[in-house]
Formats: structure tokens, C-alpha cells, sequence
């Protein structure tokens, strides 16, 4: 059954002319990026769930265990700890969104991004009435695989966990210019002794 399914595969593509085969090549290449990008966007939105469940599992288990406990204590500061590392920790989420729209443009700059602006975008109508507070943000530029690449890269090294949730790509047309759109999540704690 399989062998006659590749076999008559094989015909199909042999009665193709060379133009018909880079077109098929072309579609299977562009559906391999596209799956490959949709598997990226979901590994890092779900990385941002397993933070954003640590969070919450981190406070419900303050609230619930007796803090004198020494053991208990030490395990609560270990998980806060973690999730200070790769937060963003400002007294209000105002500063916090600024603090890390300066790291991504930091990270855009020396990634070599041209034309790179990155904007906030709204919160949500409950931002800052917890402890965590998401933060949105938007980085267009010039489209450059290289940097882009290098501007990727930077941000999985970057102590704050940035959430890729959206990446785009505009090969130049009539009437635009290439360029790449990348939307950024990350997580801002409130912390009443951080500067601002």
C-alpha cells in the first residue's frame, strides 16, 4: 500500500515540468517556516503560562503555609527569587513598562534592527490591581533575517523572560517596504522598594 502510494507520488512528480517543481518546492518550504514559527510562538506562550502559573502557585502557597516554618519559608523566598530573575520589578506598572521598552530597544539596537521603534500597547483593565501586571510590546523595523535572528537570540539571553507572541515578516512590495513586526510579553511585579 505505501509503496504504491510513493510510487505514484514519484510519477505525479516526474510529469511535473522544472517550473512546477520549484512552485511545489516554494509551497513546501514556506508551510515548513510557517510551522516552524507557529511551533516557536507556541513553545514561548506557554513558557509564559508555566511563569505565570509559578507566580500564582508561589502566592496561593504564602497565603496557605504557616511562614514560621523555616522550610517553608526557604522554599517560598527560592521560588520568588526565580520569578523576580525574570520579571521586571518597578514600583508602578508605568515604570515597569518603560524600563522594559528601554531593554528591548537596547536589545534592537545592538542586534543591528534598522528603523527599529518599539511602542507599548495597552493593559488590560485589571493591569495593576495585583501583585503581576503584563506587559505588551510591539518592535517594528526593517526587515533583516540576520538581525532579526541576532535580535531573537538576545532576548532568550536576556534575564528577563520576553514572550515572543507574534512575529511577522513583509518582503518589500509596490507599495511597502520589507519589514518585521515582533509582539513581546513580559511580566512586571510591583515592588514598593524598586526605583523608578
Amino acid at each position: 500500500m505505501m509503496s504504491e502510494l510513493i510510487s505514484s507520488f514519484t510519477r505525479w512528480r516526474d510529469a511535473l515540468s522544472p517550473r512546477e517543481r520549484i512552485g511545489l518546492a516554494v509551497v513546501a518550504l514556506c508551510a515548513a517556516l510557517i510551522a516552524a514559527v507557529q511551533a516557536f510562538e507556541g513553545y514561548q506562550d506557554s513558557r509564559a503560562r508555566v511563569g505565570e502559573a509559578a507566580l500564582a502557585l508561589t502566592q496561593e502557597q504564602a497565603v496557605r503555609l504557616q511562614l514560621e516554618d523555616d522550610r517553608v519559608r526557604a522554599l517560598i523566598e527560592r521560588r520568588a527569587a526565580q520569578v523576580r530573575q525574570w520579571s521586571i520589578a518597578a514600583e508602578t506598572p508605568d515604570a515597569a513598562e518603560l524600563q522594559a521598552a528601554a531593554i528591548v530597544e537596547d536589545i534592537a539596537e545592538l542586534s543591528g534592527l534598522t528603523n527599529a521603534s518599539v511602542t507599548l500597547r495597552p493593559r488590560d483593565d485589571q493591569a495593576g490591581t495585583t501583585i503581576a501586571t503584563a506587559i505588551r510590546l510591539d518592535v517594528q523595523a526593517d526587515y533583516d533575517p540576520r538581525a532579526l535572528a541576532a535580535f531573537l537570540a538576545a532576548l532568550a539571553r536576556e534575564d528577563v523572560d520576553f514572550a515572543v507572541t507574534g512575529l511577522e515578516g513583509r518582503a518589500p512590495d509596490t507599495v511597502n517596504d520589507a519589514m518585521t513586526r515582533v509582539e513581546l510579553r513580559a511580566v512586571a511585579l510591583r515592588d514598593a522598594d524598586a526605583p523608578s
